[in-house]
């Protein structure tokens, strides 16, 4: 015989199968700081999801019809849309979209939609408009780009002419994420509705604009829970047989473990209720909603005796089902609640701290591992890794490879760097020790070896990181143009 018991540490089965793989992440450019996929067709075609559709058809309608608008084809024609953001300007990201279809569509017709014209990047073969400002398209399924004689698109990518690039660069193929978000994203499953992993970080710097915009009164809280000790966290949604399913997962950044996160999440949804409670007395809600908001308490502790979580190795998991119609509700007072300024005095918020100079970073330490990457994707992954444990208001420089000056020595952006694993050290030696292990000339014994062609500068010196550029050059281009860090600097004979 068997026991049936109740235990808030057994996590729900979820409703689609343990080893199914992730949603995939081909056509999508390099380096995003979050992505977001939605099988679009399904979950339209899906009479469960009516509820939450309903719900949110304004919020819902404004996206969909720019997805239509960027990638030329009718929603219902949508298989899959994977989403990569980037960091964009005053806070709003950019975005790049990998559209899958339902069915096939002819070359011409779609490109007549798309109003580009076929151009051609290095090898690759990349769709463009007149405007400089205008998407660009990268076909998948075909010759980097070049599709066979007669053949239709079933497959492509949109975004920038630069982001496109990118994706022609690695043939847009699957992409290669930083540790904590290769993780997370590898236990997701592409039979859920709705999948989403971002790094706290963007939320609050890059991304900022998307929570102001939708979820102002949820920064505060959201930002609490997350920094400093959330590397990253996906969050998916699947509606099957009129329940409507959340998984949450989280990865611990810097001295966190996975069970101080556990205790913080739990915490964190303990105080749902007496939020909803305090909400209520301190804000005035507008009466399109005012019943709604009186249930929001009752609710969150609903969903609160729901909620199951534990932790599977490193990453804390949490997991919960509702009825259809109650995800919806809660989900709508919620949103609405966010969007509502509470009355009175408000809890004075902590000071910022002062933003790091570019010396100050380069001195602080952090930790990454990988198999093995190009020189090109290291850089994106160490940059990524990086930039996560940054306190609010500094910003780090663009780190980029100045390839023509690679060029000149012979040297490709491809050279790889294997077995690199480097824990609590500083920016400066983590950039030191990529260097070294993409010189193409292997007896270099150390960065002062003048056989050590590969070397960062920080240039201009002196200057705030937004107008400072740390670069990959070599030690010819450097000469009389660029400051050589002091561990490069070759001895006095």
């Amino acid at each position: 015989g068997y026991e049936i018991i109740e235990s808030d540490r057994l996590l729900w089965v979820p409703p689609y199968a343990i080893d199914s793989p992730p949603p995939p992440l081909t056509l999508l450019p390099p380096g995003p700081a979050a992505i977001v996929s939605i099988p679009i067709a399904r979950v339209m075609e899906n009479d469960d999801a009516e509820p939450l559709i309903r719900t949110f058809q304004t919020e819902l309608e404004s996206l969909l019809e720019m997805v239509e608008k960027r990638a030329g084809v009718n929603r219902r024609q949508i298989a899959r849309c994977s989403v990569a953001l980037f960091p964009g300007k005053d806070g709003w990201p950019e975005s790049a979209l990998a559209i899958e279809l339902t069915e096939s569509v002819e070359l011409k017709e779609i490109t007549s939609k798309w109003d580009a014209f076929e151009s051609r990047a290095d090898d690759a073969t990349i769709y463009a408009g007149e405007d400089a400002d205008a998407d660009a398209y990268f076909i998948g399924g075909g010759d980097n780009g070049k599709l066979p004689e007669g053949a239709a698109v079933d497959r492509f990518a949109v975004g920038s002419l630069k982001r496109i690039r990118e994706i022609a660069e690695i043939q847009g193929g699957s992409i290669p994420l930083v540790r904590s978000m290769k993780t997370l994203w590898d236990q997701t499953s592409d039979e859920s509705d709705f999948v989403a992993m971002v790094t706290p970080n963007f939320l609050f710097a890059d991304g900022r604009q998307m929570l102001a915009s939708t979820m102002p009164e949820f920064q505060a809280p959201l930002k609490q829970w997350l920094i400093p000790s959330v590397a990253s966290i996906t969050l998916s949604m699947s509606v099957n047989d009129a329940a409507f399913y959340v998984e949450l997962r989280e990865l611990p950044s810097g001295g966190a473990t996975a069970a101080t996160l556990l205790k913080s999440f739990r915490q964190t949804i303990d105080q749902w209720p007496a939020w909803a409670d305090s909400f209520l007395l301190q804000s005035v809600q507008d009466t399109s909603w005012r019943l709604l908001a009186a249930r929001l308490p009752q609710m969150l502790r609903f969903v609160n005796q729901q909620t199951r979580s534990t932790v599977i190795g490193e990453t804390v998991v949490a997991s919960t089902y509702l009825p259809v119609d109650a995800g919806a509700q809660v989900a709508l007072a919620t949103l609405l609640a966010m969007n509502t300024a509470r009355d009175g005095e408000r809890v004075a918020q902590t000071p910022a701290e002062k933003p790091l100079t570019v010396e100050e970073m380069l001195e602080r330490p952090m930790s990454i591992s990988f198999l093995q990457l190009s020189l090109q994707f290291a850089v994106d992954a160490v940059v990524d890794e990086f930039q996560q444990t940054l306190p609010e208001g500094s910003t780090m420089p663009q780190v980029r490879i100045v390839g023509s000056d690679l060029e000149k020595n012979g040297i490709t952006q491809n050279q790889q760097i294997r077995g690199f694993e480097r824990d609590a050290e500083p920016l400066r030696k983590i950039l030191t020790d990529l260097v070294l292990g993409a010189n193409p000339d292997k007896t270099a014994t150390g960065p002062n070896d003048k056989k050590q062609s590969l070397v960062w500068v920080v240039h201009p010196t002196g200057k705030s990181p937004q107008e400072t550029e740390i670069l990959i050059t070599t030690r010819e281009a450097a000469a009389g143009q660029y400051q050589l860090p002091a561990e490069f600097q070759l001895p006095s004979p």
